[in-house]
């Protein structure tokens, strides 16, 4: 309802979607070519330092399979 109507969204909505998008790419076998980045790791409140956010994306961009796209949500 929240997504529709425009509304702000919290960060277990957003977790709540990325899941549901991790269990249809299982699904269609596309893990390989979608990666996901937690949005607790990466968003600017209560989330670590401003340097420990960035080295969080840069270890699991590391990890990556070759050609991997990423979804990495930012909530402000």
């Amino acid at each position: 309802m929240r997504l529709t109507n425009m509304a702000e969204i919290t960060g277990t909505l957003i977790m709540l979607h990325m899941r549901y998008l991790h269990d249809v790419s299982k699904e269609f076998k596309m893990l390989d070519i979608v990666g996901f980045i937690d949005p607790a790791m990466t968003g600017e409140k209560g989330c670590g330092s401003a340097t420990s956010r960035p080295r969080s994306i840069k270890d699991r961009l590391i990890s990556a399979s070759p050609n991997q796209i990423f979804l990495l949500p930012y909530n402000a």
